[in-house]
């Protein structure tokens, strides 16, 4: 009996233990948001296919920041550029127009979370919340009461570092038929598929003064 009433207590005392450890496999890792996409796979899949392609700053905002366009790619890339500055000062006559970062995404559509994974030129993670509003278009006709608005709008809002009291504007933006700098840019559009009145062409074209990709003319 005696041997029995010890191993009763022995099961009692580890079973507290055991509950504990299960109970820690069960804390989500929060870093592992950051480096995979997170939330119901359907609400993911609808996620990416209304962020994909061109964003341009919307005038309601492009005073508020440098920021010019926003590119995701289908395949987890992106780019954003934004105008050269120094010291709060567009730089006249570099040879480029805009500064670009790129790297990959990744979203988390339970907190509606985008986090930019920046690879180049330096190395670093921001995170947007975001917020998509469809066209105002139903089979492609205008809603009544509204504007004219068939495009789609982005608003995006930089989150502070921990422990930071910086606010960020939220910005908006719209939905481009493309966006380039580069003839590459367009390539690349027409290769995926975002740029539906390039895609299929024998070669494009980028109008670098405009940033739109063009069918080239035969």
């Amino acid at each position: 009996m005696r041997s029995l009433a010890a191993l009763v207590a022995a099961l009692a005392l580890a079973l507290p233990v055991f509950a504990c450890s299960g109970s820690d496999s069960t804390v989500d890792d929060p870093a592992a948001d950051d480096n995979v996409d997170q939330g119901d796979e359907q609400d993911i899949t609808a996620a990416r296919n209304q962020l994909k392609g061109s964003w341009t700053i919307s005038k309601d905002s492009e005073e508020l920041t440098s920021v010019r366009a926003y590119e995701f790619r289908p395949n987890g890339e992106f780019f954003r550029d934004s105008f050269r500055v120094l010291n709060g000062v567009l730089i006249n006559g570099a040879p480029r127009p805009v500064a670009r970062d790129s790297g990959r995404y990744t979203v988390n559509t339970r907190t509606h979370m985008i986090t930019l994974h920046v690879s180049s030129p330096f190395k670093s993670d921001e995170k947007l919340a975001y917020e998509y509003t469809a066209g105002r278009v139903l089979n492609g006709v205008f809603l009544p009461g509204h504007a004219p608005d068939g495009n789609s709008h982005l608003t995006l809002t930089q989150q502070p570092a921990p422990m930071s009291h910086v606010a960020f504007p939220a910005l908006k933006f719209d939905h481009a038929d493309s966006y380039c700098t580069s003839t590459q840019d367009c390539k690349d559009e027409a290769k995926d598929g975002t740029w539906f009145e390039g895609a299929g062409a024998p070669a494009v074209s980028c109008d670098a003064t405009n940033r739109i990709c063009l069918a080239a003319v035969n």
